[in-house]
């Protein structure tokens, strides 16, 4: 009886443990191929500038804010982009708070949340060119505030960790 209580009590403490080394293993390796994949490239990454007269600040923000102003398209997103920022930044929390607190959800089923959000965010990103060739940015802009504002709504009312699924695959 004790020896099978110390493997299980010992196995409790070792798992998680091991899981988060496996995790950085990978990351790391991850990072090591990107490092490995950048040094096959033979281009060069910064062509020759001739000198510029030095400008203030003030004049470079200016003319950044001129030439946003004029760009229809960029401005929207700009104006959009900040938005959202000061609007959702603190979601990520939030949905961390409530699975914890409220669903009573582990650390591991946190982060199943969070990794079925990055899927989400991965099959967003391949669908992204097939939308914009068949909507306008203004339709997709408007789109994507409404199903991100009804997600968050959805958040506040979730009654498991499956509807908050759902809202952290619409945050990404």
């Amino acid at each position: 009886m004790g020896i099978h209580a110390s493997r299980r009590d010992r196995h409790r403490h070792v798992a998680p443990t091991s899981g988060a080394v496996l995790a950085f293993l990978v990351d790391s390796l991850s990072y090591l191929a990107s490092v490995l994949s950048l040094l096959f490239i033979r281009i060069p990454f910064q062509r020759q500038r001739t000198a510029v007269a030095a400008r203030s600040v003030r004049a470079d923000v200016a003319e950044g804010l001129r030439f946003l102003w004029t760009h229809r398209h960029i401005r929207a997103l700009a104006l959009v982009s900040m938005a959202s920022v000061l609007a959702y930044s603190a979601r990520p929390l939030a949905v961390i708070v409530l699975a914890q607190k409220v669903l009573h959800a582990d650390a591991r089923l946190i982060g199943v949340i969070f990794s079925i959000g990055g899927g989400g965010a991965l099959l967003g990103s391949f669908l992204a060119p097939w939308i914009r060739a068949r909507l306008a940015v203004g339709r997709i802009l408007i789109g994507v505030s409404t199903i991100s504002a009804a997600a968050t709504a959805a958040l506040a009312l979730a009654p498991s960790p499956a509807l908050v699924v759902c809202q952290a695959n619409s945050e990404q």
